[in-house]
């Protein structure tokens, strides 16, 4: 569940600032790598009244998860590294409104 602040633009716009934690689950083939992560997530929508009650809302979410997902890999390289899991997910569409 994420927290939504809103912030009127005009008077047909609207911004939504999310924040939040997020859960997800990683599958994988191995039994021994599927796991839960957990972590944040943070994005912005943008919803605009076009006509009449019909709307366009377009928004970006991303997450970042807190848990290792590799184990602890070794790279002869570079050293130790950890991998997190990581979305950006871009959204946009119609949507309707109620008319005042």
């Amino acid at each position: 569940m994420l927290s939504d602040r809103r912030i009127e633009l005009y008077d047909r716009s609207e911004l939504h600032l999310l924040v939040g934690p997020f859960l997800a689950y990683q599958w994988n083939p191995d039994p021994k790598a599927t796991d839960f992560d957990f972590g944040v997530a943070g994005g912005a929508q943008l919803d605009t009244r076009l006509y009449g009650g019909l709307g366009l809302s377009v928004g970006a979410l991303y997450t970042h998860g807190f848990k290792d997902t590799t184990h602890s890999v070794v790279d002869h390289w570079k050293g130790w590294y950890y991998t997190h899991s990581r979305t950006l997910s871009i959204r946009a569409g119609l949507s309707v409104h109620t008319i005042d």
